[in-house]
């Protein structure tokens, strides 16, 4: 099982988007049966998705790249870690996506170039509205002055 990367003591700590380590001694057996692993596992990915696909939007690109206009775009409080990014771009892949084909990096390096198909920036826009309202509603239940009933 991916383990997250350990944060390090800044003020602003990197989130590493791979399996929580909270999950790390949990055997698998039991891990995929919980409801509760399933849900944050969904969410995890899910954020990974939207990254992503958002990235792709601007254009065909490689693995290194996204993460690298990830790590960019969030002043570095977010890093895709290889582990979780490349079994996503897989998932997303054989979800149809997303296509795939090999290139050539500016490094000269043999790369995997990967790019929106339609289906792919319908599900973006669906998967930014559905982001945007949880971002709202837990933005509403952060911020609220009243104590619950």
């Amino acid at each position: 099982m991916a383990m997250a990367r350990v944060p390090s003591q800044r003020r602003n700590p990197r989130l590493a988007l791979t399996v929580l380590r909270q999950y790390a001694d949990i055997p698998q057996s039991v891990l995929w049966e919980s409801s509760v692993a399933d849900r944050d596992i969904d969410l995890i990915q899910g954020t990974l998705n939207v990254l992503i696909l958002r990235t792709l939007s601007w254009g065909p690109t490689n693995g290194y790249a996204i993460a690298q206009w990830v790590r960019e775009a969030t002043k570095g409080d977010i890093e895709l870690e290889e582990g979780a990014l490349y079994p996503a771009l897989h998932r997303m892949e054989h979800r149809g996506w997303i296509d795939a084909e090999w290139g050539v990096s500016e490094n000269n390096r043999r790369a995997k170039y990967y790019r929106l198909t339609a289906l792919g920036r319908r599900m973006l826009r669906q998967r930014t509205e559905s982001w945007e309202r949880l971002v709202t509603a837990v933005g509403r239940v952060l911020t609220t002055e009243r104590r619950p009933a």
